[in-house]
């Protein structure tokens, strides 16, 4: 059984990557869509625009879970609110990774998926989630308020335990007006760090995905896109398989078990898809994944 990615249904385009709108919600999936997501942003990478993936997900509303949730609720709201615009809520107040350029090198985003690695690792006996996480230098944005103090040596202002996005900022502009000079030039990094990557997956927000309404779909795969337990299970396979072409995402998936044999089809995406190589899907004449990319 195969599952198949695309890129968004952006109407007339012949290349999605470039011609994709994350504000316009018109080039997300119909309200009445179920299926598996793959998110995360464009980016030069060695001078060739590429996806580069962070996050695996699954909804019963696509256009909710990409649009509402991920792109607006992480992204584009927690920046407006930074500047002013308090009309809607944040959410999504999970972790970000450190995406404040427009280009990197293949190593630099090799370094990030190590470091997403490493979050996804069980912390060693007696080390806390914060005091492990705290030790990744690409991850920006933890939501609970310890993360800052465990980067930036700072003993603790009154706090409280979970911060939205926004309000990180704000906490850490106090920290900055109440610490010792040395500490300032930490803590405004961070806040650069944390504003610019907001500000960059305003711009180049990025998904792939698997819909029920894909009619090339057999109807048993529709069937597992529909069903909430199988496709909580489709999402922990595609997670897991994704480590195979060394990319590592970091939301939370599990094994529900009522799934084994399903394959991931990448082949409609391999060229926009980021490929650090050093695996067994990379072809060692063109450098590029070996086609089509099925595993």
């Amino acid at each position: 059984m195969t599952i198949t990615f695309h890129h968004p249904p952006v109407p007339n385009s012949t290349n999605p990557l470039v011609d994709f709108q994350p504000a316009d919600i018109n080039h997300y999936p119909g309200n009445d869509e179920k299926g598996i997501y793959i998110y995360g942003i464009r980016a030069k990478v060695d001078g060739g625009l590429k996806f580069i993936p962070i996050v695996v997900g699954e909804g019963g509303d696509l256009r909710k879970r990409l649009y509402n949730d991920h792109y607006l609720g992480k992204f584009a709201t927690p920046l407006a609110r930074l500047f002013g615009d308090l009309s809607r809520a944040s959410g999504d107040a999970k972790e970000i990774w450190d995406f404040s350029k427009y280009e990197f090198t293949l190593s630099e985003i090799i370094d990030i998926f190590d470091d997403a690695l490493k979050y996804d690792t069980k912390p060693a006996k007696g080390i806390t989630k914060v005091a492990h996480v705290a030790c990744l230098k690409n991850l920006i944005f933890f939501q609970d308020a310890a993360f800052f103090h465990q980067k930036t040596k700072i003993v603790k202002l009154p706090w409280i335990t979970n911060l939205r996005i926004e309000e990180a900022i704000y906490y850490l502009m106090t920290l900055s007006s109440q610490k010792e000079p040395d500490k300032f030039n930490d803590i405004s990094n961070i806040i650069t760090r944390i504003t610019s990557t907001l500000i960059n997956f305003k711009s180049n927000f990025y998904y792939v995905y698997t819909s029920n309404k894909d009619e090339n779909n057999s109807e048993e795969v529709n069937n597992i896109l529909t069903n909430v337990p199988t496709r909580k299970g489709v999402e922990f396979i595609i997670k897991d398989k994704l480590r195979l072409i060394h990319i590592y995402t970091t939301a939370d998936a599990k094994n529900s078990g009522a799934l084994t044999k399903i394959n991931i089809d990448l082949s409609k995406v391999q060229d926009e898809l980021v490929n650090v190589g050093n695996h067994g899907y990379n072809d060692p004449v063109t450098r590029n994944f070996k086609n089509p990319l099925t595993f």
